[in-house]
């Protein structure tokens, strides 16, 4: 008798990204708990097909999809790149690739202020490092993770188009430059009372009147 063998097909699956992020932020795991692919499908079906007729081909409105959703959601996840297959009648898989390779993109909750510190090579010079040690301890959280009230996300990124008025970062939108640690510690006092937009540099004391989307490796326009 011939051994068995397992003839089950193997199928490929986009990987769920909607991981755990150490948050405890009940609003998070509201929105979590409540998004379908079919309300998901119901918010953006109107502005989706907006957008689709801009293109020649529907797979060109990925990436503004995903933005949408984002900007609604605050993350993409699966849930999001099935929705978004489906209103556009793509591969499911074409959507998690855009998703994937782009750093601007959410694959996970984040917090109310997404602080990305550049820590390229004019940052670093003139003090990144020292301020992540503030930022960590100010937060009680190491790069890369979210305070457990949900409130602040912390990451690094390669470059914010700020090496001029080194060392920087990005809140959101908005940019900081010329950090110390006193600007720092005000620029936190400041958005837990929900005021630090008038130190950023689009508020005019920054010092460089630059614009939050400039360079951004981590947040949507």
């Amino acid at each position: 008798m011939s051994p068995r063998t397992n003839t089950a097909p193997v199928t490929a699956t986009v990987p769920d990204t909607g991981t755990d992020t150490g948050t405890d932020s009940s609003k998070d795991s509201a929105t979590a708990a409540a998004l379908t692919t079919t309300v998901v499908k119901s918010d953006l079906a109107g502005p989706v097909r907006e957008i689709v007729a801009r293109y020649p081909k529907a797979r060109s409105a990925i990436m503004p999809a995903l933005y949408l959703a984002q900007e609604k959601y605050g993350h993409v996840d699966g849930t999001v790149y099935k929705a978004i297959s489906e209103l556009l009648d793509v591969p499911e898989i074409w959507v998690f690739e855009v998703a994937s390779f782009y750093t601007m993109f959410a694959r996970e909750p984040r917090g109310t202020f997404h602080i990305q510190l550049c820590d390229n090579l004019s940052c670093m010079l003139l003090g990144a490092d020292h301020m992540r040690a503030c930022l960590e301890h100010r937060l009680g959280i190491q790069a890369g993770q979210t305070s457990k009230d949900g409130m602040f996300t912390l990451s690094l990124v390669e470059c914010i188009g700020s090496c001029d008025v080194a060392p920087a970062m990005m809140i959101n939108q908005d940019q900081y430059s010329n950090l110390d640690e006193a600007k720092l510690t005000d620029i936190l006092d400041q958005l837990t009372l929900g005021s630090a937009a008038s130190l950023s540099d689009q508020g005019g004391t920054g010092g460089t009147g630059g614009t939050g989307g400039t360079g951004n490796e981590g947040e949507m326009p």
